[in-house]
């Protein structure tokens, strides 16, 4: 019996076990934000190997690799999978979950190689990763962080593997080291670092490790000094090798980089490491522009999302990991969690979506949260201690691992106990921000929708093409449409899928039950009890009707319309919005401020309500409800340029003229494109008598659009 008992037994069926069960969930796994996008890149790129490079539009994808990608896709043609949509997501999910299992795998084994191959510390990291919610979450359908993590993970493994067995190194081990790098290559360029990885852990390592192997080794014919220069050649040698054929096979799975290897390497790893695309964050409350963001986005958003057990273990091995026969693999194990978040926060870069560009960092912190909590183990004397200590992190791995269950496949939603839970996120961070719950919404649409009006159900989406893999199944009966939560009103359609995030849903609006979620939400995705994504059902269409008539400028019929729309739901924030702005051109102050003031009453942090009714009370000449409501602006969107514009123009109605340039400087600085705040500062210099700064500046606002 003892030997189905023993930690090797024990740890490949809980390996094996916790993959089937991973591939199998990964299947109820949403469609994430990028998905279809990464979709489209591995049907170019299999399509540029299919012909033999004549179909050459896989040279624009420049970016990122796609080898995880290709793979799935590439499965699916061969099969014949390719011709569903869905199959294809299904395959996708699958070959992601894979490998971050693998990321699992190789974590779990770099605790037992790191710990003279026991494999209790090896069990420990395998679980607390498998109950890493965030990480996942993610396997199942974000095809480029996991993978990125696991060929890292891997490559670290081999590393280690690598530098015990120097200077016997086997050829599998170097083989392991070209395919892992060569694939992190093929996800992401950063996977470039592998390579200096690798030089600084060898050169170090044969520093401080190899040169007192070699004073300790019996005499013989070779001397110490030989047979370090000896072995520092062989060190050398393999490096070549594995940079060469890590980088040859990198290259293979990478059209765009086949096309120049070298000179296209140097553009895509300078492109993504000052990436272009910013993004809308919600975070501690505020929104953010993603290249605006504070300096420690990824470490409290990691402190808070990441399991307490691990956190606890990992704590422990920087506490316990510094003997002498440890202390070199503790250095390279924190070196790979601690150097990306650091270069991260000295350069600035521009991350967003949580902590999941950082996703690579995650499993060889994990594995030292392993081997913090082994340590801690064997120095207990007393056999109860000992079952005490053994049994901690998996008593502490409850919390999400309950989570997980309970909120299948949402778990990359999950907030641990420092944080507060879900609940306490709610408001202040970003939830849905990847789209998993469009699927549950769009399936429900399907499901439930009439769809015999003699015409195609037509559904708002703003996940854009996420939602294409779902109604693939049926696109006689339903038709897909763009539209942003804000822009509902301005949109024709039967029902709406809308995911709970931060861009254009406010957190004021998120936590005030008479308006979020809207009268007319017919079903509700929940995490924990808060909603995370939500489908609405069209009862009213006089806000587009409005819409429509306002285009079309007959204001007298949009003002109809808008007022109809009210009578359905009084809380519908486009038709206020949008009969207040009527109100305003037509001069009708009184009734713009009623419905501007509801508005902002019931959305205190809504940019637009509060623009919309600080011009108002400038129309109306009341600065100082104006100054009011710009002054409150300011606090909401510190980093737009609103609340400073309308201040400026408050105080000139005070005639506070140096108080109006302050706010305008402001205004500039924030948008230094922004024509109109230069003319305005060159009008205040002119009255001051300043006609020289006033035409530097009109000079100025010329040049600009």
């Amino acid at each position: 019996m003892k030997q189905f008992l023993n930690g090797k037994t024990i740890f490949w069926t809980i390996a094996i076990v916790a993959l089937v069960i991973m591939l199998v969930a990964s299947l109820d796994a949403g469609v994430s934000g990028d998905e279809p996008y990464h979709y489209e890149d591995s049907i170019k790129n299999i399509e540029y190997y299919a012909t033999f490079g004549k179909d050459t539009s896989a040279y624009a994808l420049s970016n990122y690799g796609a080898c995880v990608d290709n793979i799935a896709y590439g499965i699916a043609r061969v099969t014949g999978l390719s011709d569903s949509m869905i199959s294809v997501m299904h395959l996708r999910h699958l070959c992601g979950t894979l490998v971050g299992w693998l990321g699992m795998l190789f974590a779990a084994l770099a605790a037992w190689r790191l710990s003279n191959k026991k494999y209790l510390p090896a069990i420990i990291t395998f679980v607390l990763l498998v109950f890493s919610p965030r990480f996942l979450g993610h396997s199942f359908n974000n095809l480029k962080d996991p993978t990125m993590a696991s060929f890292f993970m891997m490559a670290i493994y081999g590393m280690i593997v690598f530098l015990q067995d120097f200077p016997k190194v086997k050829w599998q081990t170097i083989v392991l080291l070209i395919i892992s790098i060569g694939f992190a290559i093929g996800v992401r360029p950063g996977g470039l670092l592998l390579f200096a990885y690798m030089g600084l852990f060898g050169l170090t390592h044969f520093i401080f490790v190899q040169k007192g192997l070699a004073k300790k080794s019996p005499k013989s014919s070779k001397s110490p000094q030989n047979l370090n220069k000896s072995n520092f050649k062989r060190l050398l040698f393999y490096g070549i090798i594995v940079f060469v054929g890590g980088y040859i096979f990198a290259v293979i799975q990478w059209p765009f980089l086949i096309k120049h290897p070298i000179d296209n390497m140097i553009a895509s790893f300078k492109t993504v490491s000052a990436f272009p695309a910013v993004l809308a964050q919600l975070f501690e409350g505020q929104f953010y522009q993603s290249s605006d963001i504070p300096k420690y986005y990824l470490e409290k958003w990691m402190v808070m999302t990441i399991p307490t057990a691990v956190l606890l273990g990992f704590v422990i091995r920087l506490i316990t990991g510094w003997k002498r026969e440890d202390r070199f693999w503790t250095f390279m194990l924190l070196f790979c969690v601690f150097f990306p978040l650091f270069w991260i926060w000295y350069t600035g870069a521009n991350v967003y979506g949580g902590w999941r560009h950082a996703t690579f960092v995650y499993p060889p912190m994990v594995a030292l949260a392993g081997l913090g909590f082994n340590s801690i183990i064997e120095k207990a004397r007393k056999p109860v201690v000992k079952y005490i200590l053994t049994a901690l992190p998996f008593v502490l791995l409850l919390h999400p691992a309950l989570f997980a269950v309970r909120n299948h496949p949402y778990e990359y939603l999950y907030f641990n106990e420092l944080s507060g839970g879900i609940k306490n996120a709610y408001g202040k961070y970003e939830l849905d921000y990847y789209f998993h719950s469009s699927r549950a919404c769009d399936e429900w649409v399907i499901k439930n929708a009439d769809t015999t009006l003699g015409r195609k159900v037509v559904v708002a989406c703003w996940g854009g093409r996420v939602d294409e893999f779902i109604f693939s199944q049926d696109t006689a009966h339903f038709k897909r449409v763009f539209s942003r939560y804000y822009d509902r009103a301005d949109r024709d359609w039967d029902y709406a899928v809308f995911p709970t995030q931060g861009r254009g849903i406010t957190p004021a609006m998120m936590k005030n039950k008479k308006i979020f979620p809207p009268a007319n939400a017919v079903h509700l995705v929940e995490v924990d009890g808060i909603p995370v994504g939500f489908v609405l059902k069209r009862t009213d269409r006089n806000d587009y009707y409005g819409y429509r008539a306002l285009k079309a400028g007959m204001m007298d019929s949009a003002v109809y319309y808008y007022k109809k729309a009210l009578q359905a739901d009084p809380y519908n924030e486009g038709a206020l919005s949008q009969l207040s702005e009527i109100y305003l051109q037509q001069g009708k102050n009184d009734s713009a401020l009623i419905h501007a003031s509801f508005l902002a009453q019931n959305i205190p942090d809504d940019i637009q309500a509060l623009s919309l009714l600080a011009n108002i009370y400038l129309q109306k000449r009341d600065p100082n409800s104006a100054m009011i409501v710009a002054s409150n602006l300011k606090k909401v969107a510190p980093r737009e340029m609103q609340g400073y514009w309308l201040s400026a123009y408050a105080n000139l109605q005070m005639n506070n003229a140096s108080y109006a340039l302050n706010d305008l400087k402001k205004v500039v600085e924030l948008r230094p494109d922004f024509k109109q705040a230069y003319q305005l500062m060159a009008q205040i210099y002119q009255q001051s008598g300043d006609n020289q700064t006033a035409q530097q500046l009109l000079q100025y606002a010329a040049q600009l659009r």
